[in-house]
């Protein structure tokens, strides 16, 4: 498994570019439902991929130790999801990984 971070294909500057243009269609939806939707939380894969996990070295980014595929795997266990706190975050982000690799067959 390749970390995200060191994305050779240029998956990484691809997955920005749809990111941002998601969040415009979203904020585009924002503003013309407003009377009648609020879109309360967005997760992003960057959002994942940026997140500081607590390793034995101290706080490491997600993206230094998973590649995309178990990025994408966490990224849709926030779906469905209408409201986020830190805590759920985190736990979410902890429990994606331990589903994923135990589905992969490996141990986590």
């Amino acid at each position: 498994m390749t970390p995200y971070a060191d994305d050779q294909t240029g998956q990484l500057a691809a997955d920005r570019e749809k990111i941002l243009s998601a969040l415009d269609e979203l904020n585009a939806l924002r503003t013309k439902y407003s009377d009648v939707i609020a879109i309360p939380e967005v997760v992003t894969l960057h959002d994942v991929t940026e997140y500081h996990l607590d390793t034995p070295r101290g706080p490491q980014q997600f993206k230094y130790f998973y590649d995309r595929k178990t990025a994408v795997a966490v990224l849709e266990h926030f779906a469905g999801t209408d409201y986020i706190t830190p805590e759920i975050f985190e736990s979410t982000i902890v429990c994606a990984i331990g589903n994923y690799t135990k589905r992969k067959g490996k141990r986590g």
